[in-house]
This record gives structure tokens, C-alpha cells and sequence, in this order.
């Protein structure tokens, strides 16, 4: 039996949720995004980040479990 190693990647995800964080929460402070309006889609937010749709859903289930968006 092999013991798995740590190999970083939990933590270099969790660095990529974060980014999309600070990036939705940015638009928010500068008033790019109101309140009450719709944040860009999962595929805009994307494509302007470079990262996966999957990793742009986590970074809002973020936000949505802090409170700050609502689905």
C-alpha cells in the first residue's frame, strides 16, 4: 500500500477560488456591479480570469456562503 503525497494542489485550487473572489468582490467596490444587479456569467468571468467554470462556481459558492451574492 502507498501513502499518498501531498502534492500542493488543495491549496493552489483554493489560491484560484480565492482569485475569483477577490475579482467578483473588486467589481463590486469600484461600483462595476450594483446592488441587485446580475455579476458577469460563468462564462465571462472565465474567460476574463483564465480558469475553469467549475473553479469560477466555487469562487461564487464563496461569496454566496459569506453572505455578500445570492443566487
Amino acid at each position: 500500500m502507498n501513502v499518498a503525497r501531498d502534492t500542493g494542489e488543495k491549496s493552489t485550487m483554493e489560491k484560484k477560488y480565492n482569485q475569483v473572489k477577490n475579482y467578483i468582490m473588486s467589481l463590486i467596490e469600484e461600483q462595476k456591479v450594483a446592488r441587485g444587479e446580475k455579476i458577469p456569467s460563468e462564462r465571462e468571468l472565465s474567460e476574463a480570469l483564465g480558469l475553469s467554470r467549475m473553479t469560477i462556481r466555487q469562487g461564487i459558492e464563496l461569496l454566496v456562503n459569506e453572505g455578500i451574492l445570492k443566487k
